[in-house]
């Protein structure tokens, strides 16, 4: 995969990761997690990438478990900023 695409798709699940974080975006909608599945898939294809991802996009397959660990997170980030 050419490196311009590498980019477009590891931004685009950036952008999914951040719309479902803040609620923009749902884990329920069919295009969305086609769309997450397969940057996830395409990044992790590469062997370079591969070792620079987090850990969660490596271990978390799908938006609907990320959803959960995600809130969680938050509150835990909310419950030190306090």
């Amino acid at each position: 995969m050419k490196n311009e695409n590498l980019l477009k798709q590891t931004e685009r699940l950036q952008e999914i990761l951040v719309g479902i974080a803040t609620g923009k975006m749902s884990y329920q909608d069919n295009d969305i997690v086609r769309e997450f599945n397969n940057c996830r898939r395409s990044l992790l294809s590469n062997n370079n990438l591969r070792k620079m991802l987090p850990d969660f996009v490596k271990n978390y397959r799908d938006l609907s478990s990320f959803g959960p660990l995600l809130r969680t997170v938050l509150l835990l980030m909310k419950e030190d900023a306090y």
